[in-house]
């Protein structure tokens, strides 16, 4: 593929904008955590084509229809264009990028180029959401389809079966980890927070969704309702069990005007709760020297996600790696861990309880 050259100057479409297409995310089930998802998916591609084409991806779309058309065969053509495209970015997300700063969290120190400020690479299991979507976003908005056939031809990294990977890298918390962490936090409605993640094994965006009317403080063990649509897409149902000094700690935090439990006020959005809730946990990590990263990614080791990782670490050894998949609601489980009566499944939980 011939790199676009910026003197084309293409004029943009405004049939089917990006903004149409991250806002439909939110449209189609009211998750703020799947249109935050797409706009990081966005970030990545523009990088992309402004360091290798010198061009947003819109521009570049239409330079590969505009030139293929000057082929004997431009559906050919177009289609080699869109696999070379994809190919390229495919090697570029398995790249770290030093040069591209990016802001991430609170703002970095611009005296630093410190390892959380650069445009890391993507874990091989990441990569292949990557690709699916930017495929869907030069279908959607750049007018080029990809056959399924073709894309096989794009040298997309094996990846770990769904079901047996954890897609949001964590180690879990030990007991004396999350004591101490508490101990650090000590805001009573963080610390509600943790350990209503670490009952239920709800993500942070979810714990951010929770009202005050899914909880049932009378029931024994005490429960909350599942997300109609988890964070990750997946549909769920039922409820999963809380503790009963958890269910005391959710009980003082809520509030009779405040319908989100977590979240500083119902007006505060999801990004901001999540954003504000990682800064606070960080510099509690901070203190207690739980800084490690992972070589490939850089990723923080001990982040939120930590308590889910502590939810499910807890339940396997309890029980088994499978009924602790179903309760964290993977979807290759889920089915396996509704199979269970009420009384098994409570009794599951008062086993890593």
């Amino acid at each position: 593929m011939t790199e676009p050259l910026l003197g084309i100057n293409p004029q943009l479409t405004d049939t089917y904008t990006r903004e149409r297409w991250i806002d439909e995310s939110f449209e189609k089930n009211g998750s703020e955590s799947a249109k935050a998802s797409r706009v990081a998916i966005l970030s990545r591609l523009d990088h992309y084509c402004k360091k290798v084409h010198s061009m947003k991806p819109e521009e570049v779309f239409l330079w590969m229809k505009k030139e293929s058309k000057k082929a004997d065969e431009p559906l050919d053509i177009l289609t080699q264009y869109a696999i070379d495209f994809l190919s390229r970015y495919v090697k570029f997300c398995q790249e770290d990028h030093r040069d591209i700063l990016i802001r991430r969290g609170s703002t970095p120190d611009k005296s630093k180029k410190s390892k959380s400020n650069y445009l890391h690479k993507l874990h091989n299991n990441s990569i292949s959401g990557n690709i699916s979507r930017s495929r869907q976003f030069m279908s959607q908005v750049g007018g080029i389809r990809i056959h399924d056939d073709d894309m096989k031809r794009v040298p997309i990294p094996n990846t770990v079966k769904r079901g047996m990977y954890e897609d949001e890298e964590a180690e879990p918390l030990t007991a004396e980890q999350a004591r101490n962490v508490i101990q650090v936090v000590k805001q009573q409605r963080s610390v509600a927070l943790y350990n209503f993640m670490n009952d239920t094994g709800f993500r942070i965006s979810e714990a951010g969704m929770v009202k005050d009317s899914d909880f049932d403080f009378y029931a024994i063990p005490p429960t909350v309702k599942t997300p109609d649509m988890s964070v990750k897409g997946v549909m769920v149902r039922g409820v999963r069990f809380l503790r009963m000094s958890t269910a005391f700690q959710i009980k003082t935090v809520i509030k009779s005007d405040r319908h989100f439990v977590f979240r500083f006020s119902d007006s505060q959005s999801l990004d901001s709760f999540r954003k504000a809730e990682y800064k606070k946990i960080k510099n509690a990590y901070d203190s207690l020297g739980m800084t490690q990263s992972y070589e490939d990614t850089g990723r923080r080791k001990y982040n939120l996600h930590s308590w889910r990782k502590r939810c499910s670490t807890e339940y396997a050894r309890a029980n088994n790696e499978s009924m602790a998949d179903g309760y964290l609601r993977h979807s290759k489980y889920l089915a396996q861990y509704h199979q269970k009566t009420k009384e098994e499944r409570v009794e599951a939980f008062r086993k890593a309880e």
